[in-house]
């Protein structure tokens, strides 16, 4: 499992957002959400995430996809 680099502590996962079908990585622990990872950069959270899209931020919004491992290089 690759930790989180924002928060240190929960898994990130290889998700769809299942209004838009986009891919994301996002944080299991702090809802961090990386819309192109691993570019930092572009790093926000859940809730401005899929506000930001005129959606709730509700986990039954997302498929989980696979736990990001560790030496993960590309996109999700």
């Amino acid at each position: 499992m690759r930790p989180c680099p924002f928060c240190g502590e929960g898994p990130l996962w290889r998700a769809r957002f299942r209004p838009t079908g986009e891919r994301i990585a996002i944080c299991q622990e702090c809802d961090a959400v990386w819309p192109a990872f691993p570019e930092a950069g572009r790093v926000t959270n859940y809730t401005c995430y899929a506000g930001g899209r005129g959606f709730a931020p509700l986990w039954d919004g997302l498929e989980l996809l696979s736990v990001i491992p560790p030496d993960e290089k590309e996109d999700p």
